[in-house]
């Protein structure tokens, strides 16, 4: 079928703010020491049909400045692999390709206190990386390993599977800036309201309210602060 995806393709591709900073950062990455496990949260600058800001309306639905969250799942002395889920399907990422269409002034690395668990975090993540699965876009809660995936739900999962739940879904009819009028258009994308999702969110809901993690990094434009409290910094 014909669809508004056909203007996107036809138009150069638009890298992000960040792009010319992309060795700056990971330079900076590896220097505050980035391990497996670690979770990567920013501002996207996904579209859907080739218009419709979604990583836009993400943050306004979520009430939160960041849209997308992937995870490290190696680091060297050179290199750092993410684990991330986008419109293109479950994938591996250098942190330079990770940072071609992210938008907004900073984003945050998130570390759990418990290194093992992190490790085996990372594992899950990896072994889905070899299912290549496509994404999620009906955003529904996937229970095993053999279904689609969104950004935040990879993240989730390979936590839960290694024994440690990061947050608690919220139902997308809860979600804080949800109105009325957007449930005809969610039926229509094949997206139920009452399924629970997890998502970035701030310090009263989703991954930001993890009493399990803290914020090991703040990395910005072209500075970085570290070791900042996450209630403090992220609300």
């Amino acid at each position: 079928m014909f669809s508004l995806s056909f203007f996107r393709n036809l138009m150069p591709y638009d890298v992000g703010p960040w792009w010319k900073y992309r060795h700056e950062v990971k330079e900076e990455m590896l220097r505050v020491g980035s391990k497996p496990g670690d979770i990567l949260v920013r501002r996207g600058g996904a579209f859907l049909y080739g218009a419709f800001p979604f990583s836009d309306f993400i943050c306004y639905l979520t009430n939160s400045k960041y849209s997308h969250a992937a995870m490290v799942i190696e680091v060297n002395s050179k290199d750092i692999l993410i684990a991330d889920v986008d419109q293109k399907g479950l994938r591996r990422q250098f942190f330079e390709e990770w940072t071609d269409d992210m938008r907004g002034n900073d984003f945050a690395v998130l570390r759990v206190n418990d290194p093992d668990i992190a490790v085996r975090a990372a594992d899950n993540a990896r072994k889905l990386i070899e299912l290549d699965h496509g994404y999620d876009y009906g955003f529904a809660q996937r229970k095993n390993q053999e279904c689609n995936f969104y950004c935040t739900e990879l993240v989730c999962w390979s936590y839960m599977r290694a024994g440690l739940k990061l947050c608690d879904d919220t139902k997308i009819e809860d979600l804080p800036n949800w109105k009325s009028w957007m449930f005809p258009l969610a039926y229509l994308e094949g997206i139920d309201p009452r399924a629970g999702v997890w998502h970035v969110g701030s310090s009263k809901s989703g991954i930001l309210s993890s009493p399990y993690l803290y914020v090991h990094a703040i990395m910005q434009k072209p500075k970085i602060q570290t070791k900042k409290p996450l209630k403090k910094e992220l609300i």
